[in-house]
């Protein structure tokens, strides 16, 4: 096929209990015939490339990396969410896939008097499976299902950290959305995190969710701590830029080869 494909990760593969069956067999399936049969190949992190090279067979050399960006974070006037939001707070993101890992996580949060703000949750029936366990009730959770971004943008801006506990991710994009409003992430120590995150997270064990209330307790003691990270992570951030995805994309798509090794440089 004389086409450019963009594969975002290999989560159907790694975490098929996440999703309803015929959603995995469709992208399996799919993933498969694609990387096989398309003449360009785009994925959002070097850990997808390997993970998406190990599950289709494909050698990775195929696949131009072009991250995900940060800049539609960066813009937006934040408007305030409509309910009551805590003076001091946390903020996560994702939905009850098994694979996002925040009920053991919130859980401790909240048990350890951390008010925390869970935006999302909600997963598509045709997509995700039903029947997974659900968050602790708590007057310190607050649980507003899909917020607009500039309402997520508006909680960035006033929460002491993005905390971000996911089991597995292709890029993790949550991180630099928050780290470009200036607020500091709370991280699993998975590896596309890492590859996102660099040295502007606070990383933990993702099965280990006391370690998160920790690092959130530290941020909370320590302001001069706190705006360190605040620094790194704005630097870190402005590092993904969407005209730059699209310009990447763009090359590969006129010359019809990879360009990971000029992207890798840069990065």
């Amino acid at each position: 096929m004389r086409q450019t494909v963009t594969l975002f990760d290999a989560s159907v593969f790694r975490f098929p209990e996440t999703f309803t069956r015929s959603f995995v067999f469709f992208y399996q399936l799919m993933y498969k015939l694609v990387a096989q049969r398309a003449r360009n190949l785009v994925t959002i992190s070097d850990f997808s490339a390997n993970e998406i090279s190990d599950v289709t067979k494909i050698d990775g050399r195929r696949f131009t990396v072009a991250p995900c960006g940060s800049n539609h974070f960066s813009g937006l006037t934040a408007v305030k969410p409509k309910f009551e939001v805590p003076e001091f707070f946390v903020v996560c993101v994702g939905t009850l896939a098994a694979r996002k890992n925040l009920v053991p996580v919130v859980s401790a949060l909240v048990l350890a008097d951390i008010p925390t703000i869970v935006v999302g949750v909600a997963g598509i029936s045709s997509v995700f499976r039903s029947g997974q366990v659900g968050l602790v009730t708590d007057e310190l959770l607050t649980v507003p299902g899909r917020l607009r971004d500039e309402e997520i943008a508006w909680l960035y801006d006033r929460a002491l950290a993005l905390v971000f506990p996911s089991l597995y991710e292709g890029f993790g994009l949550p991180i630099i959305e928050a780290q470009i409003r200036g607020c500091p992430v709370v991280c699993s120590n998975r590896p596309a995190m890492r590859e996102v995150g660099r040295q502007s997270v606070e990383y933990f064990d993702p099965e280990s969710p006391g370690d998160a209330v920790d690092l959130v307790l530290e941020l909370q003691a320590n302001a001069v701590h706190r705006e360190e990270f605040i620094r790194v992570g704005k630097e870190n951030a402005a590092r993904f830029d969407w005209d730059q995805t699209a310009s990447d994309i763009l090359r590969v798509a006129q010359a019809n080869r990879p360009v990971n090794s000029d992207r890798r440089a840069r990065r």
